[in-house]
């Protein structure tokens, strides 16, 4: 008799509006709170430019990636890592307010490994032709200095790049494409000698992700 009482009761309170809001009002503050206290701990322990990238990668908001004036000298590559946490819509702007036109290209991280890149600068060895790329030497060792430089400078290192980011000599660029999770490289060289040009550029890089 109790169990067929109580039963009744039990259907009503799960029926009870009151009751039904009153629980979801629980279950809205317990996460607010457990939400607020996350976003206090990142804050504190990685400060709060890495709590709003984390946040934005959690809500797939738009987020900037890269903004930076990069010193890229005379007859040199660099390269700039820029990390996708959700695949979306990468824009990149890029300026040269002060130096020589320069050829800009987007490779993916394996690439960049394939290249045996090492940091942000790469090594004179990314300036050789195939047939010279051996751990930066050929088979009769280091390249010849001299006329064979042109051709060193001339012929670009081996890649594969995303073709609709690519512009050679160029001064003003504008980019947009659809990438997926990942770290890729924004590659900056100036093929020039700095001898009748001028010896280093400073290069203004924006690099943005939307959903």
């Amino acid at each position: 008799m109790n169990s067929e009482n109580n039963s009744p009761s039990k259907k009503d309170g799960l029926l009870d509006p009151k009751a039904n809001l009153k629980a979801l009002f629980r279950v809205i503050v317990i996460l607010f709170i457990l939400g607020g206290g996350t976003w206090l701990y990142l804050r504190y322990k990685y400060g709060g430019k890495v709590t709003a990238a984390v946040v934005s990668a959690v809500l797939r908001q738009p987020m900037e990636l890269k903004n930076a004036i990069e010193n890229l000298p005379a007859a040199s590559y660099k390269g700039l890592p820029i990390y996708l946490p959700y695949p979306g819509t990468v824009t990149i702007e890029i300026n040269v307010k002060h130096g020589n036109d320069i050829d800009i290209y987007l490779i993916s991280e394996e690439q960049m490994k394939a290249m045996n890149i090492r940091g942000e600068i790469f090594p004179p060895s990314a300036y050789l032709t195939s047939k010279e790329q051996t751990n930066g030497t050929g088979k009769g060792g280091p390249a010849k200095k001299g006329n064979s430089q042109k051709t060193k400078m001339a012929e670009k290192a081996q890649f594969v790049s995303f073709t609709n980011f690519n512009a050679q000599k160029t001064r003003s660029y504008r980019r947009s494409g659809h990438l997926g999770v990942g770290t890729y490289y924004i590659l900056l060289f100036d093929p020039t000698l700095g001898v009748i040009s001028e010896t280093t550029s400073d290069v203004e890089v924006h690099a943005n992700l939307e959903p």
